[in-house]
């Protein structure tokens, strides 16, 4: 599925809705879908171009996605919203997100409920239901003895009238006996109480996961408990809230070293979504990033942040831009200006500075526009070169997508190609474009693509999804000719894009049926519209003659359409193919002129 990087919201009236149509990406030679995904992208209404049309989707932020390295969670991260939470990553040769996922991950051990800090002088992190510990010596993760931290930290009292878990027991007929003698003689402990032993018992490995009981179990009156060196195990005998008499729940190490305060103060501090670095979505995102890089990201997205720019109406709808002149000159794209609105513009800067936006021309051929800004003391990104990357080259994107909480939200990936091609459905087609596995998304668009540098390569535009939603290509246009056609966007408004003078849509078998065509045709594309005084009109077309054929070439819908047009200019000849219903097939000249400006 390939989709322009559309405003994230509608940003007036009810959505207009299209359907997902196939098409070939001459780029990945394979067949796509196309939608418009977002709630925003309203095309300019085009001499020539059809009805606007976009589709929507849901905004709903992820709850958890990779992350260089690793994984970040976003559950128990105590906000109203999904804006803070708690990554889990492989860093400073510590893999505690591949032994995360090796112990059973989210299923086994609960999310995280806190960073990875230093405990005892061995690096730790707490999920809900356990605390792993990375043991170099060992080459792996284990448990804490939580509840036995518990009791270091003088919580047994707390433990006994907070959470109703007994303290620890002494058992000196143990001594001189070997650890699996200690471990029958502590399940022996359980033989009275069947619902507790089978809740002890019920891990594939208990005592690696559940640690030894280290009391008798203990009756609290509404509830027998047991205590373990990780968990308690309580058995109520009244119904409570949450569980019926007889159920047997479990106090779990992890949310308990949290409630009664053992870890450190900024380890349960949760961490900023907008503070994540996103990898790219699938199996990519396993990748191994080096730790150098990943320092490097970190330190050109804090520098870039503060110059990408949500670019609104006020009302709901954006997209990004990005600032790169301290005059405040914005470059985006032409469908975020024409899909927000150019007389509803404004420019939110991540500090919370809100400014009316002026767009000085947007061109929807390259998908490029300048806004400007009146203000001062601005932040910019430094501008770089497209022309410098090289394939395998890893480059972060960022932008204002509603996917990721936080913003502007920052993803990195490496580049597949410097020759992308792409066309969405009813726009025009985009070459030589910088293709990276990037999770780019609805809202990004008009962002930036920066080097390792932090130096800005690249306006995403696009994305490409594959069929199986498994993979994604994310499409950017590189800089050099963005500031090209920015710069006279800025000096003249507009750029000289030929038209026709005509408003179309893609033949159907059941509309050719309904024109009464005849000779089999059942492809091309229908005039609905033919302007007065334009070149259409001087050639003698009228509604419902429809377009079969360009420079000798076929034309089946209105991408093909749009792929011959962008190789012409302002008074080019061109010749059409003309069916029309009683009429023979004929070919018209027809001398392209100027058609006005976007915005």
């Amino acid at each position: 599925m390939s989709t322009r990087l559309s405003p994230a919201v509608q940003p007036s009236a009810p959505a207009l809705h299209t359907r997902l149509t196939a098409l070939r990406s001459t780029a990945a030679g394979r067949s796509l879908v196309s939608v418009v995904l977002g709630l925003a992208l309203l095309l300019a209404q085009l001499p020539w171009a059809p009805e606007a049309q976009a589709q929507s989707i849901s905004r709903r932020p992820l709850p958890d996605y990779d992350v260089l390295n690793g994984h970040y969670f976003t559950q128990t991260g105590g906000a109203a919203a999904p804006e803070a939470g708690y990554a889990i990553t492989d860093e400073d040769g510590v893999p505690m997100w591949t032994e995360f996922q090796r112990l059973g991950g989210v299923q086994a051990l609960g999310y995280p409920v806190s960073r990875r800090f230093t405990w005892d002088g061995l690096v730790v992190q707490a999920t809900q239901k356990a605390v792993l510990q990375w043991r170099p010596d060992l080459g792996r993760a284990v448990f804490v003895n939580l509840l036995d931290e518990m009791t270091r930290a003088g919580k047994d009292d707390w433990l006994a009238s907070e959470r109703l878990v007994p303290a620890p027991a002494a058992f000196p007929e143990e001594a001189g006996l070997t650890f699996d003698q200690v471990a029958q003689s502590r399940l022996r402990l359980l033989d009275p109480y069947p619902a507790l032993r089978a809740a002890y018992l019920a891990e594939a490995s208990p005592l690696e996961a559940n640690g030894l009981p280290v009391a008798p179990v203990a009756d609290f009156g509404p509830v027998l408990v047991l205590r373990a060196q990780r968990k308690a195990f309580q058995q109520w005998k009244v119904a409570v809230p949450w569980a019926r008499a007889g159920d047997v729940t479990v106090v779990h190490g992890g949310d308990l070293g949290k409630e009664a305060a053992l870890y450190p103060t900024e380890a349960a501090q949760a961490e900023p979504a907008a503070m994540q670095i996103a990898a790219p979505l699938g199996a990519a995102g396993a990748a191994r990033v080096p730790a150098q890089d990943v320092a490097a990201i970190r330190q050109l997205v804090d520098r870039a942040r503060p110059a990408i720019v949500k670019l609104t109406d006020g009302l709901g709808g954006w997209g990004s831009g990005v600032i790169v002149d301290v005059s405040g000159l914005i470059l985006t794209n032409s469908h975020v200006v024409t899909g927000v609105g150019p007389n509803r513009l404004q420019a939110v800067l991540p500090d919370g500075r809100t400014f009316p936006a002026k767009a000085l021309g947007a061109d929807d051929w390259t998908d490029v526009a300048v806004v400007k800004i009146e203000a001062s003391d601005l932040p910019v990104v430094p501008v770089g070169s497209a022309g410098s990357l090289r394939v395998g080259q890893r480059v972060v994107g960022i932008g204002y997508a509603p996917l990721f909480p936080g913003a502007p939200s920052a993803k990195s990936g490496v580049v597949r190609s410097l020759a992308g091609e792409i066309q969405v459905t009813s726009s025009y087609p985009l070459f030589d474009l910088i293709t990276s596995d990037t999770y780019l998304n609805p809202g990004d668009s008009g962002g930036g693509l920066l080097d390792l540098n932090g130096r800005l390569v690249g306006i995403n535009s696009a994305i490409g999804v594959s069929r199986r939603g498994q993979s994604l290509t994310g499409y950017s246009i590189p800089i050099e000719g963005a500031q090209q056609i920015a710069q006279q966007l800025a000096a003249n408004g507009s750029l000289p894009r030929p038209q026709m003078g005509v408003s179309i849509q893609p033949l159907t078998a059941d509309l050719a049926a309904r024109l009464g065509l005849g000779g089999g045709v059942t492809r091309g594309v229908v005039l609905t519209q033919v302007q007065p005084d334009s070149p259409a009109e001087a050639a003698g077309l009228v509604q419902g003659d429809v377009i079969v054929g360009m420079d000798g070439r076929p034309v089946a819908d209105v991408d093909t359409l749009r792929r011959l047009m962008v190789a012409h200019k302002v008074g080019d000849t061109v010749q059409f193919s003309i069916a029309s219903a009683g009429r023979a097939p004929r070919t018209v000249s027809i001398t392209l002129a100027e058609r006005p400006p976007l915005v």
